[in-house]
C-alpha cells in the first residue's frame, strides 16, 4: 500500500478580509491482483481472474474533536479477459468515525456478511461455490449492495454492535407501486477476544437487486476459535424462512413467473486450518437443507495455502458437491496466486 497526501486548499474572500482554510486527507491507494487455473468437471481448463481489484481509501481531519471524515473507493479489474466487468464499482462510500462510532453510507460490504458469513468463507478460489452458494443472506444481491447505511457501536471491552440498511437499492419494484421503504436490513453483535470470536446476525431482505419483493428473514451464528496455535476451528450456521415471486432458490429452481414461493432452508458449515509455518492446510465441510423441498446437499473442500511473503501467496484447493447434488453434480480444483499491494 502506498501512502498520499492530499491537501485541499479552499478560500473564500470578501472586499474586507479574505479567509483561507487547509484540509489535510491521508489517502492508501492498495491492489490485489489474483490469477487462477480453474479446472471444473465436464468444463473447459480456464485461466481466469480471481476477483483482482484496485482501490482508494484514507481519512479527512473535518476540524471536530474526536471525530473524522472516511472514504472509500474500490473497482474490480479483470487480469485475464478484459470482460465488461472491467472497474466495475465493488465498493464506494463515504463517512465519519470517532468515539461515538462509525457511520458510512454507499455501496458497501453488508454487515452480516463480514461478521458472520465469512467466519467460515476460508478458501481463496473466485468460484462461488469456493463461498457463497451456501451463503444465504448474501441471496438477492445484498452481500455489497447499493445505497446502503451502516452504523458500527464503539467496543464495549470484547463486544460490538452494528446494524445495515439497503434504501431504495438497484432495480426498481415491479409492482407498479411506489418503492416505501427498506429493501433489506441486518442487526449484528460480535464477541472478539484473544482465541475466540463469536458472532449474531439477523436481517430481513424486503426485495432483490432487481425490485422483485420478498419477505425472508435469517438468521445466522459465526464462531472462530483457536484451539491451539496452529489449529483454528470455524463454523457457520444459517437459517432462513420466507416467501417471494420469481425466487431463485440458490440451489434448487427458479418457481414460476408471477407466483410466490415458500422458503424454509438452512445451512451448517464447519472446518478447520492448520497453520505450519508459510503454510495453512484448509478443510470444510457443508450442509444444505431445504426443509420446504427436502432436497440435502453436502460439500467438502480443501486446499493448501503458502504464503510467499505478507503480500504473496499461492494455494491449491480442491471443491466436490456430493453425487446425491441432483442438481449441480460437479467438483472444481483451483491453483492461484495472489499479490497485494
Amino acid at each position: 500500500m502506498k501512502k498520499i497526501t492530499l491537501v485541499l486548499m479552499v478560500a473564500a474572500a470578501s472586499p474586507a478580509v479574505i479567509y483561507s482554510a487547509i484540509a489535510q486527507a491521508d489517502a492508501t491507494l492498495y491492489g490485489s491482483l489474483r490469477m487462477e487455473i480453474d479446472a471444473k468437471s465436464s468444463s473447459d481448463l480456464d485461466l481466469r481472474d480471481g476477483s483482482s481489484r484496485f482501490g482508494i481509501k484514507g481519512d479527512v481531519d473535518l476540524g471536530l474533536e474526536n471525530t473524522k471524515g472516511l472514504f472509500h473507493w474500490e473497482a474490480n479489474v479483470d487480469t485475464t479477459d478484459n470482460e465488461g466487468a472491467m472497474f466495475a464499482p465493488r465498493q464506494a462510500y463515504m463517512g465519519a468515525s470517532g468515539n461515538w462510532g462509525t457511520l458510512l453510507i454507499g455501496k458497501q460490504w453488508q454487515m452480516h456478511y463480514i461478521w458472520t458469513n465469512s467466519t467460515s468463507d476460508i478458501f481463496n478460489a473466485a468460484a462461488a461455490d469456493a463461498g457463497e452458494r451456501f451463503q444465504l443472506a448474501a441471496f438477492a444481491g445484498h452481500w455489497r449492495p447499493d445505497n446502503s447505511l451502516s452504523y458500527i457501536t464503539p467496543k464495549f471491552g470484547n463486544w460490538q454492535m452494528a446494524g445495515h440498511v439497503v434504501i431504495d437499492g438497484s432495480g426498481t419494484d415491479n409492482d407498479g407501486e411506489q418503492d416505501d421503504s427498506i429493501d433489506s436490513y441486518d442487526l449484528n453483535l460480535k464477541y472478539e477476544g484473544d482465541r475466540v470470536y463469536l458472532a449474531a446476525s439477523y436481517g430481513n431482505i424486503g426485495s432483490n437487486t432487481a425490485g422483485i419483493d420478498y419477505d425472508l428473514d435469517s438468521w445466522a451464528l459465526g464462531a472462530r476459535i483457536k484451539v491451539t496455535d496452529p489449529l483454528t476451528f470455524v463454523a457457520r450456521y444459517e437459517n432462513q424462512q420466507g416467501s417471494g415471486t420469481g425466487i431463485y432458490d440458490l440451489i434448487s429452481s427458479k418457481n414460476s413467473a408471477g407466483t410466490a414461493t415458500d422458503i424454509d432452508r438452512e445451512v451448517l458449515e464447519a472446518g478447520l486450518l492448520y497453520n505450519v509455518g508459510a503454510t495453512t492446510w484448509k478443510i470444510r465441510g457443508t450442509r444444505y437443507e431445504e426443509n420446504n423441498t427436502g432436497l440435502e446437499l453436502t460439500q467438502w473442500a480443501a486446499g493448501v495455502q503458502y504464503d510467499l511473503s505478507r503480500k504473496a501467496r499461492l494455494y491449491f484447493e480442491y471443491i466436490d458437491n456430493d453425487a446425491a447434488d441432483a442438481v449441480t453434480p460437479y467438483d472444481r480444483t483451483v491453483l492461484g496466486y495472489r499479490l497485494d499491494f
